[in-house]
């Protein structure tokens, strides 16, 4: 049988024909541009950038500072390459010998952010309230910000020994990056003592971020990093680390109600630390920062990438943890019992396919602070420096120190000594528990033996989530 067309109908399948062609055209662009905002940053911001439209962020802490655009420019001589530190998904970072409105800050490092940034407003602003909110000698202070709509910047403490990631890889890019940091062409290899103390300091600073904090002078919702790595664990000169770069993460009441999870579309992380059970169900919580701190550890003991660590290190996992010293970095030095220790840390933070499977935060950081108490190689605390050119707070690494602990250590200014005492922290030299403050000047000796017992402060004195 032969169709024939009514006369009617060939005007109208042309219009519909047309109707069609015309949404694939839009869905197709709209695409286009989505993948283009994906690659190129965040559209909002680049109209800010070509029509000067100021910055608006709300909730901004009081306690940080407000740069002029003018200062930062000077400090950078007008944002000089010569005194480029680096390039990443934000921008670029410039490095600042001094600022004058901020003396004692010592030399900083700046984020200026880019127009064609991966990174946008958004990651910006929660940079900004995130680290508002936080004081911890383990967590990277955020000294201030500019809103400049052209040179949007964040400023922190400069970290002279670099990051994790390349201080294990050492690999010429990472030489390069050191390099510019000004501290000598010799890079030995971490310790592994050296490398156990790092992870310690990591993963209190995690449990830290996991832990709400409800005081009289500062309160703090639970945080999720959402990117811990390597690369996003910072070291001072004397390898203190402190955990930075939390663009991605998530500030949360709601797991404190009894919620188990949070649920998003979109995942992110870094590939080789992003929890395969997030992957699979789009949901996370505080087991997701546990799984990339488990990678993170597996990095620093073998020194591969996260997901070459991840294949070749499977039999650890898979038969026994006996096998890890085949495994560890050799020019770490790892002890036998030392690196299957650490195996077992990992193993239960990442390895069970399932999350009430795991081990918690507070159990693993309990597993490793008895590890370093094993050994007199590892520092209980934060490690100050004794010159007179470091009297700045090793907390905020703003102001000066202003205070001296009953113990007898001298480090913080007046500000961080109330929050740690409001928050039941210990001293973050010795970890005793703060009893009596004393006011002092700058230029006192950094420690003062007071005549009190030294004891390290207990689990029952300590925060750690047990929600995790």
């Amino acid at each position: 049988m032969v169709s024939s067309w009514l006369p009617w109908e060939i005007p109208a399948a042309i219009v519909c024909l047309g109707l069609i062609l015309g949404s694939c055209v839009c869905i197709c662009k709209a695409c286009a541009q989505r993948q283009q905002s994906n690659a190129m940053g965040d559209p909002l911001l680049d109209g800010m950038f070509d029509q000067g439209i100021p910055i608006q962020i709300d909730g901004i802490p009081d306690s940080l500072k407000a740069f002029q655009v003018e200062e930062l420019a000077l400090a950078t001589r007008d944002w000089n390459e010569n005194l480029l530190l680096g390039e990443g998904g934000f921008g670029k970072v410039f490095l600042i010998e001094s600022l004058l409105s901020m003396p004692y800050a010592g030399q900083c490092a700046v984020k200026k952010l880019s127009p064609n940034a991966a990174q946008g407003t958004a990651e910006l602003q929660t940079e900004i309230q995130v680290l508002g909110t936080c004081r911890h000698e383990n967590v990277l202070p955020l000294l201030g910000f500019c809103l400049h709509p052209r040179s949007p910047c964040l400023v922190y403490p400069l970290m002279r020994g670099g990051n994790l990631d390349d201080r294990i890889m050492l690999s010429p890019d990472a030489l390069g990056r050191l390099y510019m940091l000004q501290l000598g062409a010799e890079w030995p290899a971490l310790h592994w003592s050296q490398r156990l103390r790092i992870i310690r300091d990591t993963m209190r600073a995690i449990s830290y971020l996991h832990t709400p904090l409800v005081g009289l002078t500062q309160s703090k919702e639970t945080i999720l990093h959402r990117d811990i790595k390597p690369s996003n664990i910072l070291l001072d000169e004397h390898l203190n680390a402190k955990l930075s770069d939390v663009g991605l993460a998530r500030q949360t009441h709601e797991l404190q109600e009894g919620r188990t999870h949070l649920s998003t579309s979109k995942v992110v992380g870094t590939h080789g630390f992003i929890d395969p059970l997030y992957t699979q169900t789009g949901r996370f919580n505080q087991t997701t920062d546990n799984y990339a701190l488990g990678m993170t550890i597996l990095v620093a003991m073998v020194a591969k990438p996260a997901q070459q660590a991840h294949d070749e290190c499977d039999e650890i996992f898979e038969e026994s943890t006996s096998l890890a010293p085949n495994h560890a970095d050799p020019s770490a030095g790892w002890p036998h019992n030392v690196a299957v220790s650490l195996a077992e840390v990992i193993k239960g933070l990442t390895y069970a396919r399932t999350a009430r499977n795991r081990t918690s935060l507070a159990a693993a950081l309990h597993q490793v602070e008895a590890l370093c108490n094993t050994t007199d190689q590892v520092p209980t605390g934060f490690v100050v420096s004794e010159g007179e050119e470091a009297k700045e707070c090793i907390v905020c690494m703003a102001n000066p120190r202003a205070v001296r602990f009953g113990c007898g250590h001298f480090c913080c200014c007046t500000t961080c000594s109330d929050q740690l005492r409001d928050q039941r922290m210990g001293c973050p030299t010795c970890r005793v528990p703060i009893t009596t403050v004393d006011g002092a000047s700058p230029n006192e000796p950094t420690f003062i033996m007071r005549g009190q017992p030294l004891v390290p402060v207990g689990e029952d004195d300590m925060h750690f989530s047990d929600s995790d």
